[in-house]
């Protein structure tokens, strides 16, 4: 078919059209053939997005942007682009307009959202979005760091145009002409040399001579002398010739950097260094031509500098800001690199941050490895584990090869642990110091990350020595984090490593069982190879039961490292454990301080287990030196076991360190005579080694009866090492006894403070027996402090021996002394005379160094008007010794009275609160009286807390009186005390508007907010309120002022008048109130007052305060803070603490109402564990709700762990025990066991049996071991048994310490612990508790033990001393049980055989029902038998009245009091003891000695009342059993009731010494008061019947009963 050419011409422009269409479509980016999808995006600025800008999901290209048009007449802007992919997304995707890089322009990206919305179908319009670009972000952070560096740039310009201007041409010059002038030093060196060569010549004769001389002069010297005469003068001088040849050839040389070497045969080059022009650069000098100063030239010149920094969305800075130098380090030469790592150190690296430190490294190259070890070490602490990863484990093995273990510390724990990560499996290649190095510097919990299998195929490499190089806490760890049956398989020269570099409590922790297998498996070499406290650690932890399968010798072999200190810090047990298994034999070979050691880490019993024999054997070895470091009851009870005919046989020195070693309590039970011959064993040297506290206790034990055999020299040298306090704690007659065998000439020579303690000591009666001439010459030495601290007794007999005038003849501050020292009534005897002219001699200093109630006393004596008639100074002096009550005491008119004799200017110095105590005593009318001027001289006096301290009526007196002017003269802290001394409402009503705004105006901020909330507002208010206040005042005034008050008064301005207040402060000042005050104030605001303030001010002024304050605004407020900042920017700008405060305010509905999750988010993402603690518990429910579970698991597990112990057992219930074990999986053992003891146990109460095995066996045993034994106590018996199910029985009982393990059964019921564990393994639990840790069990699971351990154990091995299960453990154990449990648990043989064992400390673990069940069990015979007196005391004394009335009958109550003490007896409860009293008949309480029924009834005194329930023939049987003067001692209310108990008859009965008694212990206060409360008068009319047929003198009380009140009715009725 022909086609016409028409045709052809119209096809032809057709497809040419098509093709300029198609070409012009491309060319713009828009490509016909495809079937792309065209979207569209609103945006009101595009910021530079242009037609054609890419189109990217997730960094893919995948579309351009076809259009940008103006969509709507307000210039929003309709950007139109397409889709080339058919990657699918939601309608409810983000266009996000981004990029503005260095070069490129922005682009335009799709966010996309796959979950919510249907499908972007093509024509759908997204929402817009624009990301912040670099420029913006970063525009502001680099203006300051510009300034920075080119004030840097500018320095070092400085530093070389001053180096330069140093090396100027005068300079240079002056070198070349110092090495000209050297040249010429060596030529003439030269001439001197061929001169000195010809005298050398001229003089052979002569000098040959003198050499001979020499020789003769001393042989000593002959082969020196032979020497110099054969010296070859003349070779020598061609030699030095030849040197100087050589010299003068070089010479010129030196300046070219070369190295001369000059020696005696020959002078070369031997090295050559840089020479030229230098730079000072800090310490170091640099070439001029060099890299650097070229680096820094190009960079000063043409150089730019750029800063990386990565910030968040929020522009917070994600890491530390990277400096770098593109085109000029890049430029620098490996060896410049290299030159210029070499001279940074750690710090520097650091400061260059992780990635400048990788470009330095890798611009190095190989070079790097050439560096030291410890640079490396800086370097690699800078980077972290991305810079690891970056420069790779290849370089990172071979570089840690070339460092040393030491050089691995400067690195810190998270780089040596990101090294170790990075190089990965080859890591365990390295060589053993550098792996112990690098585990070394690691934490514990990265040891763990690590893993066990890594960390034991790393330990392989590893010996001995490299374990020991490690840190302590590394090296437990490590242990740790392999677990103790993988670490147990090393080697023993390792095992002995990693022990050896622990430190002791930290081997103490582990179970002894684990600590023996490894040393069974080190060996004793092992063990000698350690230091002595890891040896200590070990033998402490495998303890006694491990020592029988150690031999003797090699045990003592083991302890060839442990110093004294080492076996002084191991249990008493085990220290005993150590010498039972070695033998006295074996032990003897020790040193004499590892002896004191060991002896002085021992309790007294073990000293008594050991005996005297062995004891003494034993101490032949030791030093009186090793005696002084041992514990005083160590040394006390070594004495004690040897016995003293053994013990003083010992040497001198040995005695002065046992003796110089224990208390003065302890020496002073000794007895004289024998504590004597100690004393002449050790002599006066080694009684000059004790202290004073020792040297007091030997002289007391002493007494005076041995004194006369010691020399007044020797006992005058001796008391030198004693203070006042250990001559004071002596007994009255020992310190008489002192000063007898001294003298007093000599006794006068010793310190103030020496002789105010021995006087001190002394009684009244020894100061007669001295004298008062020797007692006025001796007290020359004297103070007034010295005479202050003696008895009042004493004090008071040294006047009276004295006399008056003598005693008056002393001075001053002497008489302040000794007056100050007596009470009043003693003052009181001294008469008015005497005490006035004692005043007379005292000035203000003297007065002022009495206390308040001897001054007082002073007044008293001597009368007021004698006070009165004192000088100024002294009577001010008076009134500032006393207490403000004395001045109050004194009476308005007195003190009106002295203010005006003393004079204001006096008055001033009594001290601030005297003044106002007696300005309050005076009354605003005397005050009127001095006059304004008077008032504010003595008020220069005072401070703000002083004026406060006065009563609001004598506050406003004293205002009053003064004047507003005069007021207004004072400063600010004295104006703010006395207005909050003030009324706060009656200040608006004295004072004026204009007054108040002045006195304000003087105040300071400080000032203000030392005021009360009342008179803060009072002042307000007074000024004209807010209208006055809030226009006049100081920003810093007015924020005082709010400071000051309460919530309540706050709320009382109103919403209107906080927020004016606000605004006039401004943020700064309020700032400054405080978080309290801050809180109160917006509390008072509400929401709706906190939205009317200015969102920046609110979030700065916020700022200022911390999450207890946030917590205290309440949900308005909260809420309103929310609303007013914006959640968002609350969320992001808060501190975690304020954030955890802010909504624990809110009330759980509105953190769901109110706060998006995406605020929670982040605010719960910047808050701790402490943070949470501020949130509730509903609170935290609230948020996991709204958060969802899931979002939650995703936080970081410390905020996981915060938001669960904020929760309750209520709200963790709800989540259910499958979320809870997620929660706890998710959060991380680590940051679980930061939630607390009683927060875990409701966690871990809140899961099932399957979410246990959810969460592990071990986290299970970890957060059982991070609990204390209460709080494992508290857990529900299900989950107990749960618990253990889970872990499993042998798991629990060796990975639980004893505390944990006594709350873990006593959790759970005897079902399920007879389920769980066999009885030995019940056994096995039990030994590692203490007495301590098992009072965690209720009385089924203790009995369930009990049965445990004494079906596993021979009876007479339970309670054993030194054993697992020992007499505290059972005591404990007991003590859980009630009377029941107990009689059915042990048989009488048992009860006695334990009681036998148990110290006073283990009988205190006891309660009253099993105390009594005990002795009810054994009897109260056997009892007796086989507990000593303290235990036995104890026993009765857990035991309660109602238990003891239940429990005992008259024979056992009769058996346990007549073995007592009547000290042991005194020291029960009155109740105990009259319930003991009760149990027993009359004839049992007449067979007990005088002792023990003064006792009883000195007990029974602290409750008289107990007397009326007795029996009246027990009562007349413990009266007529006491001494006389037992009976006056028990008090006037004690013998009363006992009197009306008792029958006439039984009255009439006692002895007449016993009736005077009884009547003048009665006497006028008990009978004449009217309160006697006999039931039957008939009890007096007997008692003084019988006093009268007994002729018995009336006693003073008698005649001191008729002048009573109340007395004519008592008698009237007694005769009636």
């Amino acid at each position: 078919m022909n086609i016409s050419r028409e045709v052809k011409t119209g096809l032809l422009a057709v497809i040419a059209i098509a093709l300029l269409i198609f070409g012009y479509s491309f060319l713009k980016g828009n490509n016909l053939l495809n079937n792309d999808r065209t979207y569209y995006a609103i945006y009101d600025n595009v910021e530079g997005l242009s037609q054609g800008s890419n189109v990217t999901i997730n960094g893919l290209v995948v579309g351009k942007v076809l259009s940008i048009d103006f969509a709507d007449s307000r210039g929003d802007l309709l950007v139109t682009f397409n889709v080339q992919n058919d990657f699918q997304f939601s309608k409810n995707s983000k266009a996000q307009i981004y990029g503005g890089g260095l070069i490129g322009g922005k682009n335009l990206s799709i966010v996309p959202d796959y979950e919510r919305g249907d499908v972007a179908e093509s024509g759908d319009t997204l929402q817009g979005t624009i990301d912040e670009g670099i420029f913006e972000l970063v525009n502001e952070r680099l203006t300051p760091l510009q300034a920075k560096v080119e004030e840097v740039i500018n320095s070092t310009d400085s530093v070389l145009v001053g180096v330069s201007d140093v090396l100027d041409k005068k300079t240079r010059k002056n070198l070349r002409e110092t090495i000209e002038q050297i040249s010429q030093t060596a030529a003439n060196f030269n001439q001197a040399s061929n001169s000195l060569n010809k005298l050398l010549a001229d003089n052979d004769q002569k000098l040959t001579r003198t050499f001979t001389n020499l020789d003769e002069m001393s042989a000593n010297f002959n082969k020196v002398s032979d020497s110099l005469s054969k010296v070859d003068v003349n070779a020598l001088v061609t030699r030095m010739e030849s040197v100087l040849a050589d010299f003068e050839s070089i010479s010129s040389k030196i300046e070219n950097g070369e190295v001369l070497s000059i020696r005696p045969d020959k002078a070369e080059i031997i090295k050559e260094v840089q020479s030229g022009r230098y730079a000072v650069d800090g310490r170091r000098l640099i070439p001029l031509k060099g890299d650097v100063m070229k680096l820094r030239r190009r960079l000063n010149l043409t150089g730019n500098a750029l800063v990386t920094i990565v910030l968040d969305k929020h522009c917070d800075l994600l890491k530390v800001p990277q400096l770098s130098a593109p085109g000029i380090v890049d430029d620098m030469g490996q060896d410049a690199v290299f030159d210029m790592a070499n001279d940074m150190d750690t710090q520097g690296f650091q400061d260059l941050g992780g990635e400048g430190t990788l470009d330095m490294i890798e611009t190095m190259g190989d070079s790097f490895f050439e560096m030291e070890g410890d640079q490396m070490a800086g370097a690699f602490s800078a980077m972290d584990h991305n810079d690891m990863e970056a420069l790779g484990g290849d370089q990172l093995f071979e570089a840690a090869g070339n460092m040393e273990t030491a050089d691995f510390e400067a690195m810190g724990g998270d780089s040596a642990f990101a090294m170790f990560e990075t190089i990965g499996s080859d890591a365990t290649a390295l060589e053993g110091d550098q792996l112990a190095g690098i585990f070394g510097a690691m934490e514990s919990d990265q040891m763990h990350q690590i893993g066990e299998d890594q960390l034991l195929e790393s330990a392989g490499n590893m010996t001995g020595d490299n374990f020991m190089a490690m840190d302590a806490d590394s090296a437990f760890g490590m242990f740790d984090a392999m677990g103790s049956d993988i670490a147990l398989g090393l080697e023993g020269d390792q095992l002995a490593g990693m022990f050896g570099a622990m430190e002791q409590d930290q081997i103490g922790d582990m179970h002894g069982d684990v600590v023996f297998e490894a040393f069974q498996s080190m060996g004793t070499d092992g063990m000698l190879g350690m230091d002595g406290d890891s040896v200590a650690g070990m033998f402490d932890a495998m303890g006694p039961e491990h020592f029988g399968d150690i031999d003797s010798q090699q045990m003592f072999d083991m302890t060839e490292n442990m110093s004294a200190d080492n076996f002084m810090s191991m249990e008493a047990d085990n220290a005993f454990g150590m010498f039972d298994a070695m033998g006295s034999d074996v032990v003897v070979g020790l040193e004499g301080d590892q002896l004191a050691g060991m002896f002085g880490a021992m309790e007294s019993h073990h000293m008594m287990d050991i005996g005297g024999d062995q004891l003494f054997e034993m101490a032949g070895n030791m030093t009186g030196d090793n005696f002084m470091t041992m514990d005083a009851d160590s040394a006390f009870g070594m004495f004690d076991a040897m016995g003293s005919d053994m013990a003083i046989s010992l040497e001198g020195d040995q005695l002065a360190g046992m003796f110089g070693a224990m208390e003065h309590s302890q020496i002073g039970l000794m007895e004289g005579d024998m504590v004597f011959d100690a004393f002449q064993t050790m002599g006066t040297e080694g009684m000059l080694g004790l202290d004073g506290d020792s040297v007091a206790g030997m002289f007391d034990a002493m007494g005076p009866d041995n004194f006369g055999e010691i020399s007044g020299v020797d006992m005058f040298e001796i008391a030198g090492n004693m203070a006042g306090e250990n001559f004071m704690s002596m007994g009255s007659d020992s310190a008489f006894g002192m000063f007898e065998s001294m003298g007093a000439d000599m006794a006068g020579a010793m310190d103030g403070d020496q002789l105010g303690g021995m006087l001190g000591a002394m009684e009244a009666h020894h100061m007669s027996d001295i004298g008062g001439g020797q007692l006025f010459e001796m007290v020359g030495n004297m103070a007034g402090d010295n005479f202050m601290v003696m008895d009042s007794n004493s004090a008071f007999g040294m006047f009276e021996a004295m006399g008056s005038d003598m005693a008056l003849g002393l001075g001053g501050d002497q008489l302040a002394g000794m007056l100050g020292a007596m009470d009043s009534v003693q003052m009181a005897s001294l008469g008015s005379d005497a005490m006035g002219m004692a005043a007379e001699k005292m000035d203000f200093d003297d007065f002022k160094m009495m206390d308040g109630e001897s001054a007082f006393g002073m007044i008293e004596t001597m009368g007021v008007d004698s006070a009165m008639s004192l000088g100024g100074d002294q009577l001010s002096g008076m009134f500032a010794a006393m207490e403000g009550h004395h001045i109050h005491d004194m009476g308005a008119e007195r003190s009106f009275e002295a203010f005006q004799n003393m004079g204001a200017e006096n008055a001033m110095n009594m001290g601030g609160d005297n003044i106002a105590a007696m300005m309050e005593t005076m009354g605003a009318e005397m005050m009127g009286a001095l006059g304004g001027e008077q008032l504010f001289e003595v008020a220069g006096g005072m401070a703000g807390e002083h004026f406060m301290a006065m009563e609001p009526a004598a506050a406003l007196g004293m205002f009053d009186a003064m004047g507003t002017d005069i007021v207004l003269g004072m400063e600010g802290d004295q104006l703010a005390g006395m207005f909050a001394a003030m009324d706060g409402s009656a200040m608006s009503e004295v004072m004026a508007p204009e007054f108040m705004l002045e006195a304000a105006g003087m105040m300071s901020f400080n000032d203000f907010k030392g005021m009360d909330g009342d008179s803060a507002l009072g002042m307000f208010d007074a000024m004209g309120g807010a209208d006055v206040a809030l226009i006049s005042m100081e920003g810093d005034q007015l924020a005082g002022m709010f400071a000051a008050m309460e919530g309540d008064q706050l709320a009382s301005l109103g919403q209107d008048g906080l927020i004016e207040a606000f605004g006039t402060m401004g943020t700064d000042n309020v700032s400054t109130m405080g978080g309290d005050n801050l809180a109160e104030m917006f509390s008072a605001m509400g929401a709706t007052g906190l939205g009317q303030l200015d969102p920046t001010e609110l979030q700065d002024v916020a700022g200022a305060m911390l999450g207890s304050n946030m917590l205290e605004l309440g949900p308005e407020a909260a809420i309103g803070m929310f609303e007013t900042i914006g959640a968002n920017t609350v969320a992001t700008d808060f501190t975690g603490d304020q954030l955890g405060g802010l909504i624990g305010a809110l009330e759980p509905s509105q953190i769901g109402e109110s706060l998006t999750p995406d605020v929670l988010l982040e605010a719960a993402g910047k808050m701790t564990i402490d943070h949470f603690h501020n949130v509730g518990g509903e609170q935290a429910a609230a948020m996991v709700e709204t958060l969802g579970f899931d979002q939650v698991l995703e936080l970081g597990g410390e905020q996981v762990a915060g938001m669960f112990s904020a929760m309750a057992g209520e709200q963790l219930e709800s989540l259910g025990g499958d979320a809870v074990a997620e929660a706890l999986v998710a959060m991380g053992t680590e940051n679980a066991i930061e939630m607390g003891a009683d927060n875990l146990a409701e966690i871990v109460d809140s899961l099932g049996i399957s979410d246990m095995e959810t969460v592990g066996g071990d986290v299970l045993v970890d957060l059982a071991g991070a609990m204390s034994g209460d709080a494992l106590a508290s857990l529900d018996s299900g989950s107990a048994s749960a618990m253990v199910d889970t872990i499993g029985a042998e798991a629990v009982i060796s990975g639980m310490p004893g505390e944990q393990l006594g709350g873990m059964i006593g959790a759970m019921d005897s079902n399920q612990l007879g389920a769980a564990f066999t009885d030995q393994a019940l056994t096995d639990a039990a030994g590692k508790m203490t007495g301590e840790d098992a009072k965690s069990m209720d009385g089924d699971s203790a009995a369930k033990v009990f049965d445990a351990v004494i079906t596993v154990m021979e009876p007479g091995e339970v309670g054993n001393k030194g054993s697992a299960i020992d007499a505290g453990l059972v005591a404990a154990l007991i003590g859980n049980m009630d009377a029941s449990q107990v009689q059915e648990a042990i048989t009488p043989e048992m009860a006695a055989d334990l009681a036998g064992k148990m110290e006073v400390s283990d009988v205190a673990l006891l309660d009253s029902d099993s105390a009594a069940a005990m002795v009810v069990s054994m009897g109260a015979e056997t009892a007796v038998a086989t507990m000593d007196q303290d235990s036995l005391v104890t026993m009765v004394g857990v035991m309660d009245a109602e238990t003891i009335a239940q429990s005992l009958d008259g024979a056992a109550a009769g058996e346990l009091v007549g073995a007592l003490t009547g000290d042991n007896l005194e020291s029960l409860a009155s109740d105990q003891v009259a319930g003991m009293a009760n149990a027993m008949d009359a004839g049992q309480i007449s067979g007990l000695t005088a002792d023990q029924a003064s006792g009883m009834a000195t007990a029974i005194s602290e409750d008289p009342s107990q007397v009326i329930e007795m029996e009246s023939d027990s009562v007349a049987a413990m009266v007529s059993t006491m001494e006389v003067a037992d009976l006056g001692v028990l008090g006037s209310d004690m013998v009363g009731s006992m009197v009306a108990t008792m029958e006439p008859d039984q009255i009439e009965e006692m002895s007449a010494d016993h009736l005077a008694e009884a009547l003048d212990t009665v006497g006028a206060d008990y009978i004449g008061s009217s309160t006697s409360g006999f039931g039957d008068i008939d009890a007096v009319d007997t008692l003084v019947s019988a006093m009268l047929e007994a002729n018995v003198e009336a006693p003073d009380s008698l005649t001191e009963v008729m002048d009573s009140e109340g007395a004519a009715s008592l008698f009237g009725s007694m005769f009636n």
